[in-house]
């Protein structure tokens, strides 16, 4: 049963591909798109968390921007920019410990010469 299963398989992907390729009959050029397609519906319009309506939008930025902590696969916080953190008994002030050397990254993928210390994330609390 299971070698059979992998036969149609197998069969059912070789005619995928076959049909896919888009050779020309004499050359064997093959034929590329002339568009380039995302998963995104809509184009984005902004990188700024706090005004984002989308969740692919949401998916986008979560996964081009650092926060203080970060979630592992297991779901459980873990320190990301911060290298750690505390709290007080009821959970009303939280210290975190930044990450030295750490700075900011320009449109280009450069390191710029602004460092992220806890005044940058006083002032992203201020802002939101």
């Amino acid at each position: 049963m299971k070698k059979t299963v992998a036969l149609i398989l197998a069969a059912c992907l070789s005619l995928t591909l076959f049909a896919g390729c888009n050779n020309s009959a004499g050359g064997g050029d093959v034929k590329y798109l002339d568009n380039y397609k995302t998963t995104f519906s809509t184009s984005i319009d902004t990188l700024n968390p706090f005004v984002i309506g989308g969740t692919a939008v949401y998916d986008f930025i979560a996964n081009t921007m650092d926060s203080l902590v970060e979630t592992d696969n297991y779901g459980r916080y873990i320190p990301s920019l911060a290298e750690s953190w505390e709290t007080n008994d009821d959970l009303t002030v939280w210290t975190f410990k930044i990450r030295e050397g750490q700075y900011f990254i320009d449109y280009t993928g450069q390191k710029t010469e602004y460092e992220i210390t806890a005044a940058s994330w006083v002032e992203s609390l201020r802002y939101a």
